[in-house]
């Protein structure tokens, strides 16, 4: 997992290191790094296995975009929302979240979520989940750029497997700024904050 760690060095000058961390390459992203930025990056962190990396964007299929590290772990988002990862070992596969981006849009809702992960074993676990998503108000934006405040939603599912705790920061226009998302039990949370749109 420690090669997931990364930092662009042509664009916020740092070289990747074994003690590389998300305050490092928070602190690295100053205003005036992040405006000479021309392509849209985000800094992802893991803090439940201790690795942080900023990763642009590598391609796009309709609503998902796929990012990518410098040494090739890729994260792909619908709209902001986790559907699959490739590279950290126990990846998602794949997420059916069009029922988390439908609670979005109207601001609140109930649906069921349906993802998959890999075993280890190149075999896959499947889980479902019922799931509510709902405000919980507005606060300040942590990320580097985007709107000053931000609508918290607060999405709690429940499954034969347990339960998860997600949270997505959006902007006046939908946009999701920021976010903590589970990806694998494996991994844990995923924070996502956009450095660059």
């Amino acid at each position: 997992m420690k090669h997931w760690i990364v930092c662009l060095a042509a664009l916020i000058g740092c070289a990747p290191s074994p003690d590389q961390d998300a305050s490092r390459i928070r602190a690295a992203l100053t205003p005036a790094r992040v405006a000479a930025i021309d392509v849209p990056m985000i800094l992802v962190e893991a803090p439940d296995v201790g690795v942080a990396a900023t990763l642009l964007q590598v391609g796009r299929n309709g609503d998902v975009t796929t990012w990518q590290t410098r040494d090739g772990v890729q994260l792909s988002l619908w709209d902001g929302v986790i559907v699959a990862s490739k590279g950290l070992g126990h990846d998602v596969m794949s997420a059916d979240v069009s029922g988390v981006q439908r609670a979005l849009a109207r601001r609140g809702g109930g649906y069921q979520r349906v993802w998959s992960e890999a075993d280890g074993d190149f075999g896959l676990v499947y889980h479902t989940q019922d799931c509510v998503l709902a405000a919980s108000g507005r606060r300040s934006n942590d990320g580097p750029t985007g709107p000053a405040t931000v609508l918290r939603m607060v999405e709690t599912c429940d499954g034969p497997d347990g339960g998860i705790h997600n949270t997505y920061d959006i902007g006046p226009d939908g946009f999701i700024w920021g976010s903590q998302q589970w990806a694998t039990p494996e991994i844990g949370l995923l924070q996502v904050t956009v450095v660059k749109r």
